[in-house]
């Protein structure tokens, strides 16, 4: 016997058909909202945390995400103990509320087994005053192949500068 074609009508009732089949399956996975809320009730009233268990719970975390005495923000990297940010193609390396810190941008980059990494980058040393005007900021420039030979003359001149400051 030989074979029927499927038109557009077949093809549209199929895909009808699958979309209900899917519509149902997924309706008996998500539980009714009502149903959520109460349950979501429910667990928040039988454990009616005190603040003060609150504040003993996330000063114990603090403790352990952060080593004794150190005072970065979670999550903040640093390198030779000074926080190194990144915006894009922009790092930030030190802390703007100290006197100085260095801006690095990243002129170029290539790709090297998946990733992309930097070729060329420019290293700034900047004066944090907000008052100075943008062109007396800027203390030294230069340029390197490579982020890390960019950070690693960034930490010598933020050190440097602000050992004389």
């Amino acid at each position: 016997m030989p074979e029927k074609k499927a038109t557009a009508r077949d093809l549209a009732a199929d895909d009808a058909a699958l979309d209900a089949a899917i519509g149902e399956q997924k309706a008996a996975e998500v539980p009714d909202k009502a149903q959520t809320r109460a349950a979501k009730k429910k667990a928040s009233a039988s454990k009616a945390a005190k603040p003060s268990d609150i504040a003993a719970e996330n000063a114990e975390d603090r403790k352990t995400i952060l080593p004794a005495g150190s005072k970065k923000a979670p999550g903040t990297l640093q390198y030779k103990g000074h926080p190194l940010v990144r915006c894009g193609d922009e790092l930030y390396y030190g802390s703007l509320d100290k006197p100085f810190a260095c801006r690095l941008v990243i002129k170029s980059k290539h790709t090297f087994q998946d990733l992309e990494v930097a070729d060329k980058v420019t290293i700034s040393l900047m004066n944090t005053d907000p008052d100075l005007p943008a062109n007396e900021a800027f203390i030294n420039t230069s340029s390197r192949p490579g982020l890390y030979a960019a950070v690693d003359l960034a930490s010598t001149w933020l050190d440097r500068q602000l050992r004389k400051a």
